[in-house]
Protein backbone atom coordinates (compact mmCIF):
# COMPACT_ATOMS: atom_id res chain seq x y z
CA UNK A 1 0.00 0.00 0.00
CA UNK A 2 1.35 3.82 -1.43
CA UNK A 3 1.75 5.53 2.26
CA UNK A 4 -0.65 8.63 1.91
CA UNK A 5 1.23 12.07 1.62
CA UNK A 6 -0.23 15.02 3.45
CA UNK A 7 -2.23 17.97 1.61
CA UNK A 8 -0.76 20.95 -0.16
CA UNK A 9 -1.93 23.20 2.89
CA UNK A 10 -0.52 21.42 5.63
CA UNK A 11 -1.30 22.54 9.75
CA UNK A 12 2.12 22.33 12.42
CA UNK A 13 0.66 21.92 16.08
CA UNK A 14 2.98 22.99 19.13
CA UNK A 15 0.68 23.76 22.13
CA UNK A 16 3.87 24.56 23.86
CA UNK A 17 4.97 27.25 21.57
CA UNK A 18 1.42 28.76 20.77
CA UNK A 19 0.91 28.07 25.04
CA UNK A 20 -2.20 26.13 24.04
CA UNK A 21 -3.60 23.90 26.41
CA UNK A 22 -4.46 20.29 24.68
CA UNK A 23 -8.35 21.24 24.65
CA UNK A 24 -7.36 24.55 23.39
CA UNK A 25 -5.12 23.25 20.46
CA UNK A 26 -8.08 20.65 19.69
CA UNK A 27 -10.53 23.31 19.34
CA UNK A 28 -8.25 25.39 16.74
CA UNK A 29 -8.11 22.32 15.02
CA UNK A 30 -11.93 21.82 14.64
CA UNK A 31 -12.28 25.25 13.77
CA UNK A 32 -9.92 24.97 10.70
CA UNK A 33 -11.43 21.35 9.80
CA UNK A 34 -14.90 23.12 10.01
CA UNK A 35 -13.39 25.52 7.32
CA UNK A 36 -11.79 23.05 5.13
CA UNK A 37 -8.95 21.93 6.62
CA UNK A 38 -7.33 18.57 5.47
CA UNK A 39 -4.33 17.63 7.50
CA UNK A 40 -2.25 18.39 10.76
CA UNK A 41 1.56 17.22 11.88
CA UNK A 42 0.70 16.81 15.61
CA UNK A 43 4.47 18.31 16.80
CA UNK A 44 4.52 18.20 20.49
CA UNK A 45 7.95 16.91 21.88
CA UNK A 46 7.18 18.37 25.78
CA UNK A 47 4.20 16.04 25.86
CA UNK A 48 4.31 12.96 27.52
CA UNK A 49 3.38 9.66 25.42
CA UNK A 50 0.20 9.08 27.15
CA UNK A 51 -1.12 12.63 26.36
CA UNK A 52 0.27 12.92 22.96
CA UNK A 53 -1.83 9.48 22.35
CA UNK A 54 -4.83 10.72 23.96
CA UNK A 55 -5.09 13.76 22.18
CA UNK A 56 -3.78 12.16 18.88
CA UNK A 57 -6.94 9.88 19.02
CA UNK A 58 -9.28 12.88 19.40
CA UNK A 59 -7.56 14.50 16.11
CA UNK A 60 -8.09 11.88 14.41
CA UNK A 61 -11.78 11.75 15.08
CA UNK A 62 -11.75 15.51 14.34
CA UNK A 63 -10.20 15.04 11.16
CA UNK A 64 -12.04 12.22 9.99
CA UNK A 65 -10.50 10.90 6.46
CA UNK A 66 -8.15 14.20 6.52
CA UNK A 67 -4.00 13.25 7.13
CA UNK A 68 -2.89 12.98 10.87
CA UNK A 69 1.24 12.91 11.20
CA UNK A 70 3.06 12.83 14.18
CA UNK A 71 6.40 14.00 14.80
CA UNK A 72 9.41 11.84 16.78
CA UNK A 73 6.78 9.02 17.93
CA UNK A 74 6.78 6.12 15.25
CA UNK A 75 6.23 3.51 17.83
CA UNK A 76 2.57 5.61 19.00
CA UNK A 77 1.66 5.46 14.53
CA UNK A 78 -0.70 2.38 15.11
CA UNK A 79 -1.53 3.03 18.64
CA UNK A 80 -3.47 6.41 17.54
CA UNK A 81 -4.33 5.51 13.98
CA UNK A 82 -2.03 8.45 12.32
CA UNK A 83 -1.02 8.55 8.75
CA UNK A 84 2.67 9.45 8.66
CA UNK A 85 5.76 10.03 11.16
CA UNK A 86 7.62 13.59 11.01
CA UNK A 87 11.11 12.87 11.74
CA UNK A 88 13.13 15.71 13.57
CA UNK A 89 17.32 15.65 12.94
CA UNK A 90 17.24 14.03 16.75
CA UNK A 91 14.99 11.17 15.91
CA UNK A 92 15.78 7.67 14.28
CA UNK A 93 16.80 7.83 10.35
CA UNK A 94 13.99 7.13 8.04
CA UNK A 95 14.88 3.65 7.56
CA UNK A 96 15.20 2.96 11.41
CA UNK A 97 11.41 4.23 11.60
CA UNK A 98 10.52 2.69 8.63
CA UNK A 99 11.35 -0.94 10.08
CA UNK A 100 9.11 0.10 12.54
CA UNK A 101 6.13 1.64 11.05
CA UNK A 102 5.74 -0.68 8.20
CA UNK A 103 5.12 0.52 4.20
CA UNK A 104 2.03 1.88 4.17
CA UNK A 105 3.09 5.09 6.89
CA UNK A 106 4.30 7.96 5.37
CA UNK A 107 7.36 8.95 6.63
CA UNK A 108 8.89 12.70 6.18
CA UNK A 109 11.96 14.52 7.32
CA UNK A 110 13.22 17.93 7.88
CA UNK A 111 15.95 19.50 6.32
CA UNK A 112 17.70 22.97 6.57
CA UNK A 113 20.75 23.85 4.37
CA UNK A 114 22.70 24.50 7.52
CA UNK A 115 22.88 20.61 7.94
CA UNK A 116 21.47 18.94 5.21
CA UNK A 117 20.18 15.26 5.80
CA UNK A 118 21.06 12.22 4.23
CA UNK A 119 18.52 9.62 4.98
CA UNK A 120 15.87 10.50 2.45
CA UNK A 121 15.70 7.55 0.49
CA UNK A 122 13.12 5.44 3.15
CA UNK A 123 11.43 9.02 3.34
CA UNK A 124 8.46 9.77 0.97
CA UNK A 125 8.53 13.54 1.80
CA UNK A 126 10.17 16.19 3.42
CA UNK A 127 10.12 19.75 4.94
CA UNK A 128 12.55 22.38 3.26
CA UNK A 129 13.30 25.19 5.93
CA UNK A 130 13.46 28.07 6.67
CA UNK A 131 11.55 30.25 3.93
CA UNK A 132 11.66 33.33 6.01
CA UNK A 133 13.91 34.58 8.53
CA UNK A 134 12.93 32.09 11.72
CA UNK A 135 14.86 32.16 15.37
CA UNK A 136 17.72 29.30 15.65
CA UNK A 137 17.05 28.40 11.77
CA UNK A 138 19.96 29.95 10.09
CA UNK A 139 19.90 32.26 6.96
CA UNK A 140 16.49 32.43 4.93
CA UNK A 141 16.27 30.93 1.64
CA UNK A 142 13.57 33.21 0.21
CA UNK A 143 11.04 32.10 -2.29
CA UNK A 144 13.15 31.76 -5.17
CA UNK A 145 15.81 29.73 -3.28
CA UNK A 146 13.45 27.59 -1.97
CA UNK A 147 12.34 27.13 -5.13
CA UNK A 148 15.58 25.90 -6.43
CA UNK A 149 16.31 23.59 -3.11
CA UNK A 150 13.17 21.70 -3.91
CA UNK A 151 14.18 21.08 -7.45
CA UNK A 152 17.24 19.75 -6.22
CA UNK A 153 14.95 17.27 -3.86
CA UNK A 154 14.53 13.91 -4.76
CA UNK A 155 11.23 13.91 -2.66
CA UNK A 156 7.88 16.00 -2.64
CA UNK A 157 8.78 19.44 -0.86
CA UNK A 158 6.65 21.64 1.48
CA UNK A 159 8.20 24.87 2.86
CA UNK A 160 8.53 25.62 6.10
CA UNK A 161 9.69 28.56 7.94
CA UNK A 162 7.09 31.79 8.33
CA UNK A 163 4.94 31.36 4.94
CA UNK A 164 2.81 33.70 4.07
CA UNK A 165 -0.27 34.13 2.13
CA UNK A 166 1.88 36.18 -0.33
CA UNK A 167 4.32 33.23 -1.05
CA UNK A 168 2.13 30.20 -1.59
CA UNK A 169 1.03 31.17 -5.14
CA UNK A 170 5.10 31.39 -6.02
CA UNK A 171 5.65 28.45 -3.99
CA UNK A 172 2.94 26.00 -6.29
CA UNK A 173 3.95 27.69 -9.66
CA UNK A 174 7.63 26.34 -8.37
CA UNK A 175 6.79 23.26 -8.29
CA UNK A 176 6.10 22.92 -4.52
CA UNK A 177 3.89 20.23 -3.36
CA UNK A 178 2.51 22.19 -0.23
CA UNK A 179 3.40 24.43 2.73
CA UNK A 180 3.79 23.82 6.34
CA UNK A 181 2.22 26.29 8.45
CA UNK A 182 2.31 26.56 12.12
CA UNK A 183 1.93 30.47 13.35
CA UNK A 184 -0.11 31.29 10.07
CA UNK A 185 -2.74 28.83 11.19
CA UNK A 186 -3.16 27.31 14.44
CA UNK A 187 -1.73 30.58 16.17
CA UNK A 188 -4.38 32.84 14.57
CA UNK A 189 -7.56 33.82 16.44
CA UNK A 190 -9.95 32.56 13.72
CA UNK A 191 -8.05 29.38 12.44
CA UNK A 192 -11.18 29.00 9.74
CA UNK A 193 -10.41 31.94 8.46
CA UNK A 194 -6.99 31.60 8.47
CA UNK A 195 -6.85 28.37 6.49
CA UNK A 196 -9.93 29.62 3.88
CA UNK A 197 -7.19 32.61 3.36
CA UNK A 198 -4.31 30.20 2.69
CA UNK A 199 -6.23 27.45 0.83
CA UNK A 200 -7.56 30.60 -1.42
CA UNK A 201 -3.87 32.03 -1.79
CA UNK A 202 -2.29 28.31 -2.89
CA UNK A 203 -4.86 27.95 -5.71
CA UNK A 204 -6.62 25.55 -4.88
CA UNK A 205 -9.50 23.41 -3.60
CA UNK A 206 -8.43 20.57 -1.46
Amino acid sequence: MTPRLPPPILALSCGQALNLSPADLVARVEAAVEAGLEGLLLRERAWSDGLLLETARILRRVLGAGWLGLSDAPHLIRASGADGVHLSHRALTASEARALVGADVAIGISDHRSHAREDGSDADYCFLSPLHAVQGKGQPLGVEGMIEWAGECALPAWALGGVGLQDLQALRAGGMAGAACLRGLLAQSNPGEAFMALRCSWGDVQ
